[in-house]
């Protein structure tokens, strides 16, 4: 680390800044290297200009350039698009927010040895990550499925609570300081610190800004339930019937291409994909969770005793095992191809920076009684959709339950986060046990 003024109220601190008025000092971050000023200092959430397409390699290397110092140009230039550079054209406007902001600002230096070590960091930490023989199917089936079935229960019997968080935390055995620590310290033990103050930075860049302001922003109840309104839009609601169809041969050879692609995903699987699960795949924790969230043995209990005799018996057919496992593996396989790890950061970015410059979501967020009316009208498009398929009858879905679910997400933002944090710390153990 570069020797640094860390008093931030000397007097030699508006020196610097008049200086720099008068000269511009190498390595310091601008934003909007296309624009050809610096916007240092300015409250002002400007889009970031580029000559190039939006999400574009070209666009990703010229906003990583406006945030990075002048010597990793072409280093940024060099970076794999398919992972490196979206994670650091993410990563750069988390500096240039948090970082930069300060960092020659109210700190005076002019030295580039922070920045590049920032950039060393993300670089290290994709390194390692790329090296890791993560498998999800585990993760997918049972880990994820079990956190979010616990979670959904401990909320139902949260939401008449007083304090809701504080008796999530005391059904969910969370004790008080162990988030976001134990992931920070995890992430951490694989990075090399070379100093007191550096792993003090790295502990605050963790624990406060990434898993503390960013995931805030994520887990926010607006986007989740905003999230939810898109795909009723997407999927719309089926128009009423009159008499029928008239025959077309072209729908007739559609149908038969769909049942043939079902087939395929049924009886066909790459080998190398190919995961040995712990027990029968009927088994697995998704099919737990779908009963929980639905509340089957409540609503539909002889639907819910259908289901448990078929999974039992095609528990015990091996062929209907593999079917099945091939049929869920396969249409995973499929949407990790359309949403890889580029299409994921691309998206985080645009969540959380709409613009490109200023941490903060795209329009503002409604609070009180304009939230409570955007979940209203949220829920009356989920009960439509529902309903136009004739879902409600076969699964005995009510009103009161799609209202009890949307109030499982927008109770407490806190359980969500925790909610996050958990996924996260499950996903590095995952992680560790196959590193291991």
């Amino acid at each position: 680390m570069s020797a640094i003024l860390y008093n931030t109220n000397s007097s030699l601190i508006p020196k610097f800044q008049k200086y720099r008025q008068h000269r511009e000092l190498p390595g310091v971050a601008k934003l909007g290297s296309q624009q050809g000023t610096a916007n240092n200092g300015s409250d002002l959430d400007l889009p970031f200009e580029s000559a190039h397409e939006k999400n574009s390699d070209a666009y990703l290397q010229d906003l990583c350039s406006s945030v990075y110092p002048q010597l990793l140009h072409q280093r940024v230039c060099k970076l794999s698009p398919a992972v490196d550079l979206p994670v650091h054209a993410f990563m750069c406007l988390i500096w240039k927010n948090f970082v930069t902001s300060w960092y020659g600002v109210k700190i005076p230096t002019s030295d580039d040895k922070f920045m590049v070590q920032l950039f060393e960091l993300v670089e290290e930490i994709v390194s390692r990550m790329k090296k890791v023989d993560f498998r999800y199917e585990s993760f997918l089936t049972d880990d994820l499925p079990l956190l979010l079935s616990q979670h959904i229960r401990t909320m139902r019997i949260c939401l008449r609570e007083d304090d809701v968080f504080r008796r999530y935390c005391q059904l969910t055995s969370y004790e008080e300081g162990y988030y976001p620590q134990t992931v920070t310290n995890y992430i951490l033990s694989s990075v090399r610190c070379e100093s007191t103050l550096q792993t003090s930075f790295l502990q605050a860049l963790f624990n406060n800004l990434l898993l503390g302001k960013v995931l805030d922003k994520i887990t926010e109840p607006y986007f989740v339930v905003a999230a939810i309104d898109k795909i009723c839009e997407v999927r719309g609601t089926r128009p009423a019937k009159n008499g029928f169809k008239q025959w077309s041969f072209q729908d007739f050879k559609s149908s038969i291409a769909k049942v043939g692609k079902t087939i395929a995903l049924m009886t066909s699987m790459n080998k190398d994909s190919k995961t040995k699960l712990s027990r029968p795949f009927p088994y697995i924790g998704a099919f737990s969770l779908f009963v929980d969230v639905l509340k089957l043995p409540e609503r539909k209990p002889f639907l819910y005793a259908f289901g448990k005799t078929v999974q039992y018996w095609s528990a015990k057919s091996k062929s209907l095992n593999a079917i099945m496992q091939n049929l869920f593996f396969n249409i995973l396989s499929r949407f990790f191809k359309k949403n890889d790890t580029r299409t994921l950061f691309v998206s985080l970015r645009s969540m959380l920076f709409p613009n490109d410059n200023k941490l903060g979501p795209g329009k503002e967020i409604p609070v009180g009684g304009e939230f409570k009316k955007f979940v209203d009208a949220s829920i009356e498009k989920q009960w439509q959709s529902i309903r136009s398929r004739w879902v409600n009858q076969v699964l005995g879905i009510d009103r009161s339950g799609i209202q009890e679910l949307n109030e499982v997400i927008t109770k407490d933002k806190r359980c969500n986060r925790l909610l996050v944090i958990r996924i996260l710390d499950c996903l590095l153990a995952q992680t560790s046990t196959k590193g291991a």
